[in-house]
């Protein structure tokens, strides 16, 4: 019996150590970081009037960088605003594209870039994050993901 609880929980540590599940982000914690990276912080929630979704934040950098947070009514709402921008984003596929697609545990993630963009998505439960920048502000959107552990 004790071996088993601690087989159990030795599995445990290793499941979550390995990432399956991650935390969402708050629209707080995206107004924060989004603060403290210089990109200026726009509510568009009222403005979409859709009750699919309960917040929309925007990120904006120069007016030509821009990050999008949603927090949608449910999670099947998140994973299917993921799937149908996922599809949008393969259309931009070329020879030359690179693209990481990941579904594990309570997220998705899908980057893909191309010669001119760069493209990503990450879906943790019933929130999404999306980007769809010039190539040129790749780094600085990195940066940003990081900061979101999305």
């Amino acid at each position: 019996m004790k071996k088993k609880l601690l087989l159990i929980i030795i599995i445990s540590l290793f499941v979550a150590g390995c990432g399956i599940y991650k935390n969402k982000t708050t629209t707080s914690q995206f107004k924060v970081i989004a603060s403290e990276l210089g990109y200026e912080v726009i509510d568009k929630t009222k403005a979409l009037n859709d009750k699919r979704f309960k917040k929309v934040i925007l990120a904006k950098k120069n007016n030509d960088c821009q990050i999008e947070y949603y927090k949608l009514k449910s999670i099947n709402d998140a994973l299917y605003m993921f799937n149908d921008n996922k599809n949008i984003f393969k259309v931009s596929k070329t020879e030359t594209s690179s693209y990481t697609s990941k579904n594990i545990g309570n997220y998705n993630t899908y980057e893909l870039t191309n010669e001119s963009n760069y493209m990503y998505l990450c879906r943790v439960e019933d929130t999404l994050i999306y980007l769809k920048v010039d190539a040129a502000y790749k780094d600085d959107v990195l940066e940003f993901i990081d900061n979101l552990d999305c």
